[in-house]
């Protein structure tokens, strides 16, 4: 799936799962999609491995996110395990973490 970032809401108990340590995922959403558009409303879920990194890209960037389809419906779709493959994301990204350590 690809689109421009929208909300990414602030991690929450998701409970045991095998791809999340922490037992807390971070959704975050597309942009300009679900009631009043006539894109189907996406929402997304990452583990802890993503949380600093999505707080990091803009709003309203365009990134490609790929995950385990949970739920797809009329009303939209829900991801779950998801990563970013967006390779100027994760540049960006990357160069931002590098940057922070040093």
């Amino acid at each position: 799936m690809s689109g421009p970032l929208g909300n990414v809401f602030n991690p929450s108990y998701t409970g045991e799962l095998e791809w999340t340590k922490s037992k807390k995922t971070m959704m975050v959403t597309f942009a300009n999609r679900g009631f009043g558009s006539d894109l189907a409303y996406v929402s997304m879920r990452f583990n802890e491995e993503w949380f600093g990194r999505l707080r990091l890209i803009p709003l309203n960037k365009n990134i490609s996110v790929e995950g385990q389809i949970i739920e797809f419906n009329r009303t939209g779709l829900e991801l779950w395990n998801c990563e970013i493959v967006n390779p100027d994301a994760q540049s960006a990204n990357a160069a931002i973490s590098s940057s922070s350590q040093t």
